[in-house]
């Protein structure tokens, strides 16, 4: 049931548009203001090439799309059986991808393989505490590709008492 409010404003209820497509032109608003899982949901059914599309093609500013959840979680989830189940992509050239977290961290688990492919030089900085580089059941290698004569370099001496201890349970080749 749909009531018209005057000037092109509508309140109702169950709204189903069929067969579709339909256009919505000018402010939309969808306000879920039942208590419960699933209160607004936009679903597409229509078949394996079905896609949902949230364009906004004239918006600059960082928040031209904004999911936002004000006292919870936010969830990005991909059920396809495939290495771009989920993807986040910087399209423009000269783009770049931005994630910020707070004292709780970012923590990426995986019981595949983390590739991480840089097209510049790239740091990975702690700004307090330990930088652990492990491999629970495997080697830790570490590969330069630089014929340089610092091609790799550990280097304690930024801080004046800093020192560099190798440990082995065999060998150590220099």
């Amino acid at each position: 049931i749909w009531n018209v409010l005057g000037a092109g404003a509508f309140v109702g209820a169950n709204l189903v548009i069929n067969p579709g497509p339909t256009t919505i032109n000018g402010q939309f608003h969808v306000n879920g203001n039942i208590n419960e899982v699933g209160v607004v949901d936009i679903e597409a059914n229509g078949g394996a090439a079905a896609t949902i599309n949230i364009d906004n093609t004239t918006g600059v500013a960082p928040t031209a799309i904004n999911l936002v959840s004000a006292v919870g979680g936010v969830l990005i989830e991909g059920g396809r059986a495939s290495t771009t189940a989920v993807n986040i992509e910087a399209t423009d050239a000269a783009g770049g991808v931005l994630i910020e977290a707070g004292t709780g961290g970012i923590e990426l688990l995986t019981t595949g393989v983390i590739t991480f492919n840089g097209g510049a030089a790239t740091d990975f900085v702690v700004a307090v505490g330990d930088l652990t580089l492990q491999a629970t059941t495997g080697d830790v290698l570490i590969n330069s590709g630089s014929t340089d004569a610092g091609a790799i370099v550990l280097d304690a001496e930024t801080i004046a008492l800093g020192g560099i201890e190798l440990k082995a349970g065999l060998d150590i080749t220099l």
